[in-house]
């Protein structure tokens, strides 16, 4: 069983008295393994069945405008399911919230990795300070639906690592917990503490950083992830919970949207490579009350992106970018455009009277006096071609310089000189 080939058997299980059958039920099972292993630069990279895997995924905090933490239907539950590997995630974290079991079955069948979160109880640690010391009432109702969490899941081959603790949120006696789940379950991984308050057990070292991506330092025996990042906002009209909202940053349009997140896949993919980055989660599936950082709406209308713009971004097919963000000139305007990949051909198109539909090869840089709206692509020789990208560059008209002798009262200091080069500033004098 994998993300790509969700291969589960049938299972029939029959009760037998004098050769008749008296109770029968059906169901099914998968076979996989998960595990951490070395790759060829020493870097602890998270296995599915002995072979590396990315792990990509959003936070999926499972919140609904209809029902809030009880979802409308099971074709809402498997729809949400559809869309993130839709989307091109392989995995996602279900974040301090136990599902209703169609929701497994069908990350099951669909074929997603699952990071199951434990619901968090009382109390807070920050990053840097000790564990909590709850009562033993406390402790043992955590631990009994801990216990439950497992062992009722236990079945699902899409669960692959447990999550008893984030961001410090009721977290105590760590190492103590993170033994117990082991004990409880030896063919998954064990997350200790995603976010903030790691204490050096488990299998995986987990850090959250917002808005954009960062990669935890490699260690000898655990794998490097990032449990949380992203969060880029973009408010949707009608489609929100409420007029208030927020985003870790906020955008003001789509195509900013998607070029920023398209800016940290690129550096996440790099991270791969330079500082063995195992697995991201990017929060999050859908905008859930006052927040507005999904890639869908709260109401499941629409995926903000692009469904398909998304899978490219994970997949490193971007349009070209700009050599400099600046699209305001005065006279004239030079344009450099820089492909995402070595590999990659970038071709353009101006929008200018007759030139509408005509790509061209981009060769060096582009120079216009004129304001114009340039339309960008990226090509790969397999035929992979990027999204088109759009920028409008405009003609500014400075202000004037001002007559300071025309204003009466104010009174101005400034330095005279050569500004070729910067001056040595403690010898500088000036005139009034």
């Amino acid at each position: 069983w994998s993300p790509d080939h969700p291969h589960l058997y049938d299972l029939s299980i029959r009760l037998m008295k004098n050769g008749e059958v008296t109770d029968e039920v059906d169901s099914y099972f998968g076979m996989r393994k998960i595990s951490i292993v070395k790759d060829k630069q020493g870097y602890n990279r998270l296995a599915l069945n002995n072979e590396i895997l990315f792990q990509n995924g959003p936070l999926d905090q499972g919140f609904w405008p209809d029902g809030l933490n009880t979802p409308p239907s099971d074709e809402a539950m498997k729809y949400d399911i559809e869309a993130t590997r839709a989307m091109g995630f392989n995995m996602l974290r279900k974040h301090v919230k136990v599902e209703n079991r169609r929701f497994y079955h069908w990350c099951d069948k669909i074929g997603i990795l699952v990071w199951q979160d434990m619901p968090s109880a009382a109390g807070f640690i920050a990053p840097d300070d000790e564990d909590l010391q709850p009562s033993e009432e406390h402790k043992s109702q955590f631990e009994q639906e801990l216990k439950q969490l497992v062992l009722t899941h236990y079945n699902h081959p899409s669960i692959v690592m447990w999550v008893p603790f984030n961001e410090g949120w009721g977290q105590y006696d760590t190492e103590r917990i993170v033994n117990m789940v082991r004990a409880l379950d030896s063919s998954r991984l064990v997350n200790n503490a995603s976010g903030w308050s790691d204490r050096g057990v488990g299998d995986v070292i987990d850090i959250h950083h917002y808005p954009d991506p960062r990669c935890p330092d490699p260690e000898e025996d655990r794998a490097s992830v990032l449990g949380e990042f992203g969060g880029l906002g973009l408010y949707v009209e009608g489609h929100t919970w409420q007029q208030e909202n927020w985003g870790y940053e906020k955008l003001q349009a789509v195509d900013e949207l998607l070029e920023k997140y398209e800016d940290y896949y690129t550096t996440v993919r790099n991270m791969e490579e330079d500082c063995g980055l195992a697995a991201v989660v990017y929060t999050q599936t859908t905008d859930v009350e006052s927040e507005t950082n999904g890639l869908m709406t709260y109401d499941r209308d629409r995926i903000k992106m692009g469904a398909e713009n998304i899978l490219k971004a994970h997949q490193g097919i971007i349009p070209p970018r700009i050599g400099s963000p600046l699209r305001k000139f005065i006279e004239t305007v030079e344009v450099e455009l820089i492909a995402p990949d070595p590999d990659a051909a970038v071709q353009y198109c101006l929008y200018v009277p007759g030139q509408e539909d005509k790509w061209n090869a981009y060769e060096g840089v582009v120079e216009m006096s004129a304001p114009f709206t340039m339309k960008t692509k990226s090509l790969w020789p397999d035929g992979r071609q990027s999204r088109e990208n759009t920028y409008s560059f405009h003609k500014a008209t400075p202000f004037p310089a001002v007559n300071i002798k025309m204003l009466p009262g104010l009174h101005v200091d400034y330095y005279t000189g050569n500004w070729d080069s910067l001056p040595e500033f403690t010898d500088l004098t000036y005139d009034k």
